[in-house]
């Protein structure tokens, strides 16, 4: 009986656990670096009902004009860990795309930004920095 109530308590943690993180991706987040070492944290906020990223950092020696801009516009929720219909700018070609978000662990944040209604999409991995 002790085992039992033992399981039932951790598998109860787990599963909060895991809802706690699936649900916000408010923090910072650093990008994937590019093939020249350079890489964007992006700090990751509710803006109303949606999110909304900022660029806080350049890092490895990239264009700095770009900190203390959005990036990442309009994201609404769209399932569990999920954001879509928002906008993504590309620091790379600084441009604009359709943008989506998936949050796949605590650590772990999708961002896509797409072309063609959605069906030709470019993304990287993004790390949990805070």
């Amino acid at each position: 009986m002790v085992f039992r109530t033992a399981l039932a308590a951790a598998t109860a943690v787990v599963f909060s656990t895991t809802l706690s993180f699936a649900a916000d991706p408010s923090g910072v987040w650093a990008s994937e670096k590019s093939d020249e070492g350079k890489w964007i944290d992006v700090t990751i906020a509710p803006c109303g009902s949606q999110m909304c990223g900022t660029i806080t950092k350049v890092n490895g020696g990239g264009d700095t004009s770009i900190e203390g801009m959005v990036m990442i516009k309009g994201m609404n929720p769209y399932g569990e860990g999920r954001w879509d219909d928002g906008e993504i700018f590309a620091a790379d070609d600084k441009k604009w795309y359709d943008g989506k978000m998936k949050l796949i662990s605590d650590t772990t944040l999708e961002v896509s930004g797409c072309v063609a209604f959605g069906i030709i999409c470019r993304g990287q991995s993004w790390t949990r920095l805070q």
